[in-house]
C-alpha cells in the first residue's frame, strides 16, 4: 500500500498541477479575447463617424496610414494593452498588438477590420523555474459603414449616351408620378447622373460636399437648368431629385401620370 501511494500520489499532484495550469491558461485567453473583441467592436462602432453616407457615396473612408487613421491606431493600441494587462491580472505577459488593418477591402468585402494581439503565459515548473507558452488571437469584422451602392456595369460615358423611346421623369424616393422633360414639377430639381470626363468638363465640384475625388461611373446629382456644379447625394443642396427613364419602365414601376403634365 505504501509503495502504491508512492508511485501514485506524485501523478496525482502532477495531474492536479497540469489541470490548474490549463485553468489558468485557459482564463487566460479568454480575458484577452474577450478584451479583443469588445475593442475589435467598438473600432467598427467608430467607423460609421468616417463611413460611407445612406447613398453609399460618402466621404472617403480614413486610411489606415492617414493622419487620423494613425491616430486612431495608436490610441486603440493602447488601450488594446492595457486593458488585456487588467483583465488578465497581469497573467498575460508582453502583450503585443501584431496587427492591425483598418477599414481595408479583402476580395469582394470591403470595410474590413483586423486585429491580432500576441502574449505569453508563464508556467512554474518547480521553485525558481519558469517558462512560458505563446499565443496569438486574431479577430476579424467589417465596420459600420453601411452599403456602398454599385454604379451600373458598363462604361460611364456610354450610361450618358442612353436614349429612351419615351423619356420620362420620377421622383425615386419621395413621388409616385412620372413627369415629362418640360413638367415645372422637375424644372428646379437635380437630376441623378453618372459621373463621367464630359460631366466633369461641364460641371464644377460642390465645395461643401467635394465629389471631386469619387471615381467614374459613381452617382452624383446637378441642376441643369440653374446649377453650375455636381455634387453627392448626401449635400444638403440635393433634397429632392429625378432620374430620367423611358415611360414604359415608368409604368412597370408603378409611376401613374403627373396630373399637371398628363405624362404624355
Amino acid at each position: 500500500m505504501t509503495v502504491e501511494a508512492a508511485i501514485l500520489l506524485p501523478l496525482f499532484l502532477l495531474a492536479i498541477l497540469t489541470i490548474g495550469y490549463l485553468i489558468r491558461m485557459t482564463a487566460t485567453g479568454e480575458g484577452v479575447f474577450h478584451v479583443l473583441a469588445d475593442q475589435s467592436g467598438a473600432v467598427a462602432a467608430a467607423a460609421c463617424l468616417g463611413g460611407l453616407d445612406p447613398e453609399g457615396e460618402g466621404p472617403e473612408l480614413p486610411g489606415e496610414f492617414s493622419a487620423a487613421g494613425m491616430v486612431r491606431r495608436t490610441a486603440v493600441i493602447a488601450e488594446l494593452k492595457e486593458r488585456i494587462e487588467a483583465e488578465t491580472r497581469g497573467r498575460a505577459e508582453s502583450v503585443r498588438v501584431s496587427e492591425y488593418q483598418y477599414l481595408y477591402e479583402e476580395g469582394s468585402l470591403d470595410g474590413q477590420i483586423r486585429i491580432g494581439v500576441s502574449y505569453r503565459v508563464s508556467i512554474p515548473f518547480d521553485l525558481g523555474r519558469y517558462d512560458s507558452l505563446s499565443f496569438t488571437d486574431v479577430l476579424q469584422t467589417r465596420g459600420f459603414i453601411g452599403a456602398a451602392a454599385k454604379s451600373p456595369a458598363g462604361d460611364p460615358a456610354e450610361l450618358e449616351k442612353e436614349s429612351f423611346a419615351h423619356p420620362v421623369y420620377v421622383f425615386p424616393k419621395y413621388g409616385e408620378r412620372y413627369h415629362e422633360p418640360g413638367c415645372s414639377r422637375v424644372a428646379s430639381c437635380s437630376e441623378e447622373r453618372f459621373l463621367t470626363r464630359s460631366l466633369r468638363s461641364q460641371y464644377e465640384a460642390c465645395k461643401v460636399c467635394s465629389p471631386a475625388s469619387l471615381p467614374e461611373g459613381s452617382r452624383v446629382y446637378c441642376f441643369p437648368e440653374t446649377g453650375e456644379v455636381f455634387h453627392r447625394g448626401s449635400c444638403p443642396s440635393v433634397e429632392r431629385h429625378v432620374c430620367e427613364m423611358d415611360r414604359a419602365e415608368a409604368l412597370k414601376k408603378g409611376y401613374s401620370a403627373c396630373q399637371l403634365c398628363r405624362g404624355e
